[in-house]
């Protein structure tokens, strides 16, 4: 959203992207979100200590991540379109979507009908588009078959008063919790060339979670597959943020089109076939396993060979070690990796890294600045 706010001079989607200025303007119902976290449970048994991993969201003069309250967050940034020129229609139903060449037309209950040039179909996993024109595929190739289900709930203790005993960096409970356990997971949350780019996403994620069901069955095998989830995390990050930090210093939005343009679209590092190579590399031992081909004991090792040596694995994450709990995202980390960057990153990743970094408290003084006065459209 930092980059739509630069890019487009909409300071409202800056705010909507920091606590300081959800909690300014947005709603003081969003949760803080300071690490994503992962506990693993054995049926019957109480929780051992040890058999944890956290990874750290990094410092930073933006400040943590959030947990989104989705109806706060939604009618602000209805509000402001509205404010900026979009025309509302509430209480109608759309009865029809026509498409030509030109356009498409959208019939409302009421009897009108708006012309557009193109249509965006919000309307969540009932969408009326996918339905329209068959788009979801029957069956589904992805490998996780998997249900969810989910609640509000009030007056849970948190988790760090429940098991005092794990000494992770940061509370679990201004976190992502998951309590993983074999066969599933349990979130505990405080509070997508286009086609391409939505498959290779979809696949991607996909083979992250296989992988991590596949992982749940023994501890040691998840802290291995674990560094794959930090990993792929960092390499988003990276590019996203040399993208953000590059615009804000020369404000000229071509760096911003260099993000669509990466040699495979929709990985977790689209400049380095390398990253997805070693990505690909460990969910086939995650395969093997599961299919019965490979020992627990005899995967780990070599999942900590190839995250540990990769070419697109940053030397400062010490990946290699896999029984290492904990991910550092402190700003001396953040410097080591921002030298690696520019010096031993795979080629295709390097402009990235090509901003000074005194310019990172300067773009997160240019989001919050706005909180000094009131934010409307003129």
């Amino acid at each position: 959203m930092r980059i739509l706010a630069a890019r487009y001079d909409v300071p409202q989607l800056g705010l909507a992207s920091t606590n300081r200025g959800l909690e300014a303007q947005v709603s003081r119902r969003c949760g803080v979100k300071r690490n994503f976290g992962f506990v693993y449970q054995r049926e019957g048994r109480e929780h051992v200590p040890d058999e944890v991993t956290q990874c750290n969201v990094s410092d930073g003069p933006f400040g943590p991540e959030a947990h989104l309250m989705r109806p706060d967050l939604d009618q602000y940034l209805f509000e402001a379109a509205k404010n900026y020129g979009a025309l509302a229609f509430e209480g109608v139903k759309v009865e029809d979507v026509a498409f030509d060449d030109d356009g498409v037309d959208v019939r409302l209950s009421q009897g009108d009908t708006l012309r557009a040039a193109y249509a965006i179909d919000a309307t969540g996993r009932n969408s009326v588009l996918a339905k329209q024109f068959g788009l979801r595929e029957e069956p589904s190739r992805f490998r996780t078959q998997s249900r969810t289900i989910f609640t509000h709930m009030r007056n849970v203790r948190p988790y760090d008063q429940v098991d005092d005993q794990t000494k992770q960096p940061t509370p679990w409970h201004e976190g992502t919790l998951h309590h993983i356990f074999d066969s599933g997971w349990m979130w505990v949350i405080r509070f997508a060339y286009v086609d391409r780019l939505s498959q290779t996403l979809l696949d991607n994620n996909d083979k992250l979670v296989a992988g991590s069901y596949v992982a749940f069955r023994d501890f040691d095998l998840w802290r291995a597959w674990s560094k794959m989830w930090f990993l792929a995390w960092n390499l988003g990050v990276m590019r996203l943020a040399g993208a953000y930090y590059q615009y804000v210093e020369t404000g000229d939005a071509a760096v911003l089109d260099e993000l669509h343009r990466g040699e495979l679209p929709g990985t977790f590092a689209p400049e380095a076939p390398s990253a997805q190579a070693q990505f690909e590399r460990c969910f086939a031992i995650m395969e093997s396993i599961d299919r019965g081909e490979m020992e627990i004991e005899d995967a780990i090792p070599e999942m900590a060979f190839i995250p540990g040596h990769g070419e697109a694995s940053p030397a400062p994450l010490d990946l290699h070690d896999v029984l290492r709990p904990w991910h550092d995202g402190s700003a001396e980390t953040q410097t080591l990796i921002y030298n690696w960057g520019r010096t031993a990153s795979p080629a295709g990743m390097r402009k990235w890294f090509d901003y000074d970094r005194a310019i990172i408290p300067l773009a997160a003084q240019r989001v919050h600045a706005s909180l000094a006065a009131p934010l409307a459209a003129e």
